[in-house]
């Protein structure tokens, strides 16, 4: 249940939210563009785009993507968290822009990579940003809110971008922007952000906004706030890789993001008609199937921010992990007769059928929570610095798997690839239970001395 005094919390999650709805559509807006690329009809090149370039196109996002959380860190420490967002939503704009009215293979190829710097900036400061503004009690909720959005966002490409043309559809594109814009007055800053700069009056001024508690629970919080802020001195990068402790923290976000995309994420958001197309007659057409997919996804989210504090982080991945293993295995299958000459008409249910429960699977822990985690296993001396490294090279892997992935498919089948996803999805299963921590119900303060009483422990 939803605590009625947290509700201009979770309104303000709403309006900062519109950040990951557009992103959603960013991830996914190459969905139903490429087709219309792939046609001489109403194609703003003037030519059917090659396999070469709309593999290119789709994969460059995450090229901004990665370079995205290495400005994003900067801003936040400098201008503040809300600021920050106001900054960095303004190239997604610029960048839609370009894409509505562009003519040219390689404009389309710019306006990818600077809506992925925005679009990575974004994930990366909304994580920070619903770390520091929530309670213990509510912040994976409010966390999971950001893949609520973002899913959204996906799920309104594929059901929206089929019907108009590409410039229609960009400058629809930037209306979730310009609403947040027009919000953005109601978003209170990071009461930490603004203890971390000395200003403790605007801090607890912040607090009792997004609380709407009495006085004496509000007082309470924020002395904890202050204490977390006092722990650590001021910090730099090069802290995250001296301290056995930070280093431990780092390494569990960047195994946890490494296994998001060896699982196969990315891979299915980017070539979702494709694998469709790959497992020939099934129950839904190759445009179709990424709506329910898109659908399912949404709904898992929902679903997921909901249990999340009541089952906690652990549980949820290793189950997520399982889960999504157990679905690709099932999909190698399928594909590894199919390219035997099996007759595989009988069981043409099982691709969406695997595809669904992957995504379920997935949307429970393995997309989610690898986000949250990031928010919360850092110090404030370092969570900027921690949360834009750890992003870069999560946004660096997706790149890297989009681009390998048609590659893998030829050098190993489509069943290979799926299996090889498969595979590496039951391995993430053993590095949740050997190193993740539980931190449900913690408050950020409890989760550092429960890190640094660890740490002690190992060292003696």
């Amino acid at each position: 249940m939803v605590k009625l005094n947290s509700w201009y919390l979770y309104f303000v999650a709403m309006i900062v939210n519109l950040l990951a709805f557009s992103s959603g559509l960013a991830k996914s807006w190459s969905s139903p563009v490429l087709p219309k690329l792939q046609l001489t009809e109403n194609n703003p090149l003037g030519k059917i785009i090659t396999t070469s370039e709309a593999s290119l196109l789709t994969a460059i996002l995450n090229i901004g993507n990665a370079l995205g959380p290495l400005v994003a860190g900067k801003l936040c420490d400098k201008y503040g968290r809300k600021l920050t967002m106001v900054i960095i939503a303004s190239p997604i704009v610029f960048a839609y822009g370009l894409l509505a009215y562009a003519t040219n293979i390689y404009v389309f190829y710019a306006a990818r990579v600077v809506k992925g710097l925005g679009v990575g900036s974004c994930l990366v400061v909304l994580q920070l940003y619903f770390s520091e503004v929530s309670e213990s009690t509510n912040r994976g909720r409010v966390g999971c809110l950001m893949s609520v959005f973002y899913a959204l966002g996906m799920l309104s490409s594929y059901v929206i971008g089929p019907h108009f043309t590409i410039k229609v559809f960009s400058l629809l594109c930037i209306v979730p922007l310009m609403l947040f814009f027009t919000m953005f007055s109601f978003i209170p800053e990071s009461p930490l952000y603004l203890v971390l700069r000395g200003d403790r009056a605007g801090a607890e001024k912040s607090l009792m906004r997004l609380r709407s508690q009495n006085e004496l629970e509000v007082e309470n919080e924020f002395i904890e706030i202050i204490k977390y802020c006092e722990k650590t001195k001021q910090g730099s990068v090069k802290d995250i890789f001296r301290s056995a402790g930070l280093r431990r923290s780092f390494s569990i976000c960047v195994g946890l993001f490494m296994f998001q995309q060896l699982t196969g994420v990315s891979v299915v958001v980017s070539y979702l008609q494709s694998i469709f197309e790959a497992a020939g007659d099934t129950t839904l057409s190759p445009t179709e199937s990424p709506i329910v997919i898109g659908g399912t996804k949404f709904v898992v989210t929902i679903f997921t921010s909901l249990v999340v504090e009541k089952c906690g982080r652990r549980l949820l991945l290793t189950y997520s992990e399982l889960g999504a293993g157990i679905s690709f295995f099932i999909l190698a299958i399928y594909f590894y007769l199919q390219e035997q000459g099996f007759d595989v008409t009988p069981i043409n249910f099982l691709p969406l059928t695997c595809m669904i429960s992957y995504i379920i699977s997935c949307g429970l822990g393995v997309m989610p929570i690898p986000w949250i985690i990031l928010g919360e296993l850092f110090p404030p001396n370092v969570k900027s610095s921690a949360t834009s490294i750890a992003s870069f090279i999560n946004f660096m892997a997706a790149f890297m798997v989009t681009v390998i992935f048609p590659h893998l498919v030829d050098l190993i089948g489509m069943g290979g690839a799926i299996g090889f996803f498969g595979c590496s999805a039951f391995l993430g299963v053993f590095f949740t239970y050997f190193t993740v921590p539980e931190t449900k119900g913690m408050s950020l303060y409890q989760i550092q001395e429960m890190l640094d009483e660890r740490e002690e422990l190992l060292s003696t």
